[in-house]
C-alpha cells in the first residue's frame, strides 16, 4: 500500500513539473533582453550638510545620471 501512494506521489509531482514547461523559455529570455535594453538613470542628492538645527535651511544638489556611462541625463530635465 505504501508503494502505491508512494508511486501516485511521484507520478502527481511528475506531471506538475511538466505543466511548467508552457511558459517558454525564449518568452522569458526576449522579456529580459527588452527590459536590459531600456535606459536606466539614476537619481542623486546630496546636501550640504550633514546636521541641521530645527528651523535651519536645507540646501541641496540634485541630478539625474545615465548609469550606462555615467555621465548627467540629456532625457531627463526639470
Amino acid at each position: 500500500m505504501k508503494k502505491i501512494v508512494v508511486f501516485l506521489v511521484f507520478l502527481t509531482a511528475l506531471s506538475a513539473g511538466n505543466a511548467q514547461d508552457s511558459f517558454k523559455q525564449k518568452d522569458l529570455h526576449n522579456a529580459y533582453e527588452s527590459y536590459v535594453e531600456m535606459p536606466r538613470e539614476l537619481a542623486f542628492v546630496h546636501l550640504n550638510k550633514s546636521i541641521y538645527i530645527k528651523g535651519e535651511n536645507v540646501g541641496l544638489n540634485a541630478y539625474i545620471s545615465d548609469k550606462k556611462n555615467g555621465m548627467p541625463s540629456v532625457e531627463t530635465t526639470n
